[in-house]
């Protein structure tokens, strides 16, 4: 569903899906290359983004605007710092996000997604719109007593629904099981989560329809920071592992990604400001500087 935009746009639903997992971590297997940026410290007013193979060579990539801590609008731009497409956001007056709008070079609207909360303040349904305003799909959320997701049914635009999602919860109130099915009951993906004494995911078991095909584990410190995850197969094989770093201030300052478990695929190198945001990015190929203003 994030296929339209970026990164930044689609860590406004992950609360949604995932809002009872207990832990959530700066790097998760969901992401593996690289720190969650999407959740700033302090109050920023402008992030803007550059990135290129060699130092003196750096290219705006993306700006993105902030208004009271709220992301307000994002430009992305190509290979050369020519603006390809900007992305609005829109808030209610109690700050939930009701409505992201994304047009191209010329200010063309390409795309909008639109949502309705309930009383308690949660997501309802998501809608997606085509650049001419046409409904492309809907997405249905309910809740338990408790106020946890149980169900997200998707519908077409002629609402005959497409998938059928479904949360389950283990006596901790944690997610154990995220079960989407086809309408007719065939399985497109299962996962289930089994957690460690302190509340953080110990391992995610993958199935889809022909049953399970990778498992991903999770290792932490004593006190709670992840330390490494892994991907094994469903005949054991180590596929991938990524190993991260903390530095004397508690954030991560190195991440290793090794392939197979053995060779060294990327080594990230993360630098920071005084408010705990990274300001500087190297993979072992490209530079990454970050230019954060921040507001009262």
């Amino acid at each position: 569903m994030c296929k339209k935009f970026s990164t930044v746009c689609c860590a406004a639903f992950f609360p949604v899906v995932l809002a009872a997992q207990p832990v959530q971590t700066a790097v998760s297997a969901t992401d593996p290359y690289g720190v969650d940026f999407s959740k700033l410290s302090g109050r920023p007013a402008l992030v803007t983004e550059y990135r290129g193979d060699e130092l003196d060579d750096l290219v705006l990539r993306s700006a993105s605007n902030y208004d009271k801590g709220l992301l307000t609008s994002v430009q992305l731009y190509d290979e050369n710092g020519r603006l390809k497409s900007s992305t609005r956001y829109n808030y209610s007056e109690n700050k939930l996000l009701t409505g992201i709008t994304g047009t191209d070079t010329n200010g063309i609207p390409r795309w909008k997604y639109i949502y309705t909360y309930d009383t308690s303040g949660r997501q309802k349904e998501e809608s997606s719109f085509s650049g001419t305003d046409t409904l492309e799909w809907k997405a249905v959320s309910s809740y338990n007593p408790g106020g946890q997701l149980t169900s997200r049914i998707t519908y077409d635009n002629k609402n005959a629904v497409t998938l059928r999602e479904s949360f389950k919860y283990n006596d901790r109130n944690f997610i154990y099981a995220d079960i989407t099915q086809f309408p007719d009951g065939k399985v497109l993906k299962r996962i289930i989560y089994t957690y460690t004494a302190g509340g953080h995911v110990a391992f995610e078991d993958h199935y889809d329809s022909s049953g399970f095909y990778e498992q991903v584990g999770y290792s932490y410190t004593d006190n709670g920071n992840l330390t490494s995850f892994s991907y094994v197969d469903k005949k054991g094989k180590l596929k991938s592992r990524t190993v991260l770093q903390y530095g004397r201030s508690g954030m991560i300052e190195n991440e290793k990604i090794y392939e197979e478990g053995r060779n060294l695929s990327a080594d990230i190198t993360y630098v920071y400001d005084s408010r705990g945001n990274w300001i500087w990015k190297y993979d072992g190929q490209t530079y990454t500087l970050r230019k954060i203003i921040y507001g009262e």
